[in-house]
């Protein structure tokens, strides 16, 4: 476009950290001897506690706030003054360090793109992404699922296809585990296809048909760009006949939307739901690790293993509104590019922009894959001996 980002910073970033105590800003990147330490917390400045500032600096335009995933993602910008005439950037901060509240006053500089970069890539360094793999530990199975990329070309697709493969041949196995630890540490989404799969490998495909979260559907807007993307899908996820089935009964539900004149289709499950069977193969006991960023497809598998049984553990999740299935139209300028939802949901259990809150919360660096185990090995323990 022809527009260099500018932007200053006081020699060093903040990221937000979640845990018993609540939240708190605390500096986690630093290229200033000057300039608070890191593990220094943010206490206020300029008059204004941290949460207001956090607030004013990145939330008003970040926009849903209210979400613990937006303040997280959002938090390394608090101490970067992007120019914005509507904020007032912090010229004087108190921050805790050992035990004692100190003054600086901030010295603003500019701010490198390979530097921004770095810090950024610090102050995010909370979240953990999963690998996509199958393996055993101390109480059973732990399946790894950081990624539901929907093209099985994808990095996630080529791993998630084999993977699938392996659950469908060792379902006896893994059903007659202690545990089993759905793992979405990283997931940001994708298609829920991957974990429905898996699921009715499980737990049986009748169980699943019985139990999984149901809506009134979902109403598409029967436009010809919407039904341009769903067959450029076609070309890319050809290898999967499941999905295929799925984006052609979505072509021929918008084309004959658009010959009758009619700007909406309502896409329904045709088949009634069918009574539970008497029981279910799976005698694990099942648990679904999630972090404050799964959103979209990560959120439906999270909505489908709560709905068989299993435990919501880790960080409350993302959340999503029921608009979904976004496609990218680029603007006559070229310039900018709007994210368009092609469907809406409606009737959906989970309701617009609602998060999946955790039975139990884990507080300690998402990356402690051992420490992770040991924790839901207690966990499981208590559990199993009530």
């Amino acid at each position: 476009m022809g527009h260099v980002w500018t932007s200053q910073w006081p020699g060093f970033l903040t990221g937000l950290e979640a845990g018993g105590q609540g939240e708190h800003h605390k500096v986690v990147f630093n290229r200033d001897p000057a300039a608070p330490p890191v593990g220094a917390v943010l206490v206020s400045c300029d008059g204004r506690p941290a949460a207001a500032l956090a607030w004013e600096m990145a939330g008003r335009a970040a926009g849903r706030w209210s979400l613990a995933s937006r303040r997280m993602s959002y938090a390394p910008t608090l101490f970067i003054d992007q120019t914005n005439p509507y904020v007032r950037r912090p010229e004087q901060c108190v921050f805790a360090v050992d035990g004692a509240e100190r003054s600086w006053r901030l010295a603003w500089r500019d701010l490198p793109p390979e530097v921004r970069d770095e810090g950024f890539a610090a102050a995010r360094s909370q979240r953990h992404t999963a690998p996509i793999a199958l393996r055993t530990w101390d109480r059973g199975i732990w399946i790894e699922l950081g990624g539901f990329n929907g093209n099985p070309e994808s990095a996630d697709g080529l791993r998630l296809t084999p993977l699938k493969a392996e659950i469908a041949a060792r379902a006896e196995e893994i059903r007659a585990a202690p545990v089993v630890v759905f793992d979405l540490r990283g997931n940001n989404g994708g298609s829920s296809a991957w974990m429905r799969a898996m699921a009715e490998s499980l737990w049986g495909v009748d169980w699943v048909a019985a139990h999984a979260p149901q809506s009134a559907g979902v109403e598409w807007r029967a436009s010809a760009a919407n039904l341009a993307t769903i067959e450029s899908y076609k070309a890319e996820m050809a290898g999967d006949p499941g999905i295929m089935e799925w984006l052609t009964q979505i072509t021929e539900g918008l084309t004959a939307a658009r010959a009758a004149g009619r700007e909406l289709w309502l896409q329904v499950d045709e088949e009634p739901r069918p009574a539970a069977p008497g029981a279910t193969p799976l005698r694990a006991r099942t648990y679904v690790l999630t972090d404050y960023g799964c959103a979209s497809a990560c959120l439906d598998a999270v909505d489908l293993l709560k709905s068989l049984g299993a435990v919501q553990i880790g960080q409350e999740t993302s959340a999503d509104t029921v608009y979904m299935e976004i496609r990218r139209e680029p603007l006559p300028s070229g310039r900018v590019a709007a994210n368009v939802p092609m469907k809406v949901y409606r009737g959906r259990a989970r309701g617009n922009n609602e998060t999946a809150m955790p039975a139990h919360q884990w507080t300690g660096a998402l990356s402690d894959t051992a420490g992770l185990e040991a924790w839901v090995a207690r966990l499981d323990a208590a559990a199993s001996s009530r």
